[in-house]
């Protein structure tokens, strides 16, 4: 069983992750509805894997400072290791939007999955959404496999 972290604006798409994962393969998930919220969480208890919504603004274009993209920054320079959360914290990008264009954080206009190719390598993990449980699942598996080939 793993403790997820669950970054997601849209309500629908949390009751999918939540019957998936937490019904279906016995996992524990904590939702976090903003970038704020995951912040917070990520400083005060420890996750095994996180699953950020690339895009969190949906009211405009995608930015870098109201994406995923900014909570991996943080966990990749150790933001999160007082709560026991490791600057190599697995990460599930989900996202419906690579090939659309988002600003990076120097104002270069890319496609989204350009952006997750620059924060977390050719072998990112992504689910695409709407979510499918076995798509979920494969993300998930992987994810742990991974944090298993660190310890």
């Amino acid at each position: 069983m793993a403790r997820i972290l669950l970054m997601e604006d849209e309500n629908w798409q949390v009751k999918v992750v939540i019957r998936v994962l937490e019904v279906e393969f016995g996992h524990m998930v904590m939702f976090c509805s903003t970038i704020e919220a995951t912040d917070k969480n990520l400083r005060s208890e420890r996750f095994d894997i996180a699953i950020v919504d690339v895009m969190m603004d949906t009211k405009g274009p995608i930015r870098y400072e109201t994406s995923a993209f900014v909570i991996l920054e943080r966990i990749r320079k150790g933001d999160y290791e007082l709560a026991g959360n490791s600057k190599n914290l697995p990460v599930v990008f989900a996202t419906g939007v690579k090939a659309m264009e988002m600003t990076w954080k120097d104002g270069e206009t890319i496609p989204v999955a350009e952006g997750i190719r620059r924060m977390a390598g050719h072998d990112a993990i992504c689910v695409n959404k709407p979510f499918m449980a076995e798509n979920l699942d494969e993300a998930v598996k992987t994810a742990i496999k991974r944090c298993e080939a660190e310890d």
